[in-house]
């Protein structure tokens, strides 16, 4: 088998025609006509993957990402991009990309997550002509549950941890796991306390917001879940477990977190009065100028209409 019996086959799904202006996707290193035994998958082409691919005996290396985005005027091993040419080129190695190519397809990246999240009536988010185009849309079969929008919880990680340790995983990485009202978790509620939705919910109780209405004020279940120190402070205790149970394996982590701005949520804010009857909480400084948290924000006073 050739290289160019690979790349056919990628493309034939994946043409290079459809890729970004900026991308470089393609066969970055290595001949078409090239002689293909084995062949590595990977994100990026890194120098380690090359030695990975060097030990299996792979010829060929697939990536996400492509080795070479731009003009590169010297290759130097001192640099990681340059180090990763050099081993390939000297071990005898073609390196190909699908990056833009497969995010534009259903059959390359995006569908696949959609696929994995269970989704139907798949369609392309963004269309082009020619029916490409980034993103994938669809429906779920059913409503998801809480820790279902929030992409699993704390808990999960923790009974993974050991065939993520299996795979080798050395560190794991988490979106903020602080308070908010996202799944994202990027407008953060609480910097002091774990979102309880990922963490762990001890009292659970109140009413929910009935369809259609949207004054947060009337959110008792959300209040309740994300104000009362029970289930703040069984978070937080779940969390220490999950450090504690990383490093036991030798395993770190590292959370995300954005401390240069905050949502409508936060607790110095109380934009959307979670905290307002909530007790054992200093008043928002939208709620009060006499707020503790008052000099956190600058005021704009807008005309009344």
């Amino acid at each position: 088998m050739k290289v160019r019996d690979i790349t056919s086959v990628i493309e034939s799904f994946a043409p290079l025609s459809i890729q970004e202006g900026w991308d470089n996707s393609g066969l970055v290193i290595g001949s078409q006509e090239q002689e293909v035994h084995g062949v590595l998958l990977g994100f990026d082409c890194t120098p380690e993957l090359v030695d990975e691919a060097a030990r299996c005996g792979a010829d060929m290396i697939v990536t996400h990402h492509p080795l070479i985005f731009g003009g590169i005027k010297r290759i130097s091993p001192e640099d990681p991009v340059g180090l990763a040419i050099l081993k390939a080129a000297a071990a005898g190695i073609a390196v190909y990309a699908a990056h833009t190519t497969a995010d534009k397809v259903l059959a390359g990246v995006s569908g696949a997550m959609a696929r994995r999240l269970g989704l139907e009536d798949i369609q392309i988010l963004v269309e082009e002509p020619g029916g490409y185009g980034l993103g994938a849309v669809g429906n779920l079969p059913q409503p998801m549950d809480v820790r279902e929008f929030y992409g699993g919880d704390i808990q999960g990680i923790i009974d993974k941890l050991d065939y993520l340790h299996g795979l080798g995983v050395e560190v794991v990485y988490c979106n903020p796991l602080f308070v908010s009202p996202s799944n994202h978790k990027y407008d953060t509620q609480d910097y002091d306390y774990i979102d309880p939705h990922v963490g762990k919910i001890e009292v659970d109780e109140g009413r929910l917001l009935a369809p259609g209405e949207n004054n947060n004020i009337h959110s008792d279940r959300y209040r309740t879940r994300t104000t009362r120190k029970e289930n703040l402070e069984a978070s937080n205790r779940l969390f220490i477990k999950l450090v504690e149970e990383l490093h036991k394996r030798g395993m770190r982590i590292i959370i995300d977190g954005v401390f240069n701005h905050c949502g409508s949520f936060n607790k110095w804010l109380d934009r959307e009065l979670i905290y307002e009857s909530a007790d054992g909480y200093e008043v928002g400084a939208f709620v009060s100028p006499k707020s503790p948290y008052r000099n956190y924000f600058l005021f704009h006073r807008t005309p009344s209409r």
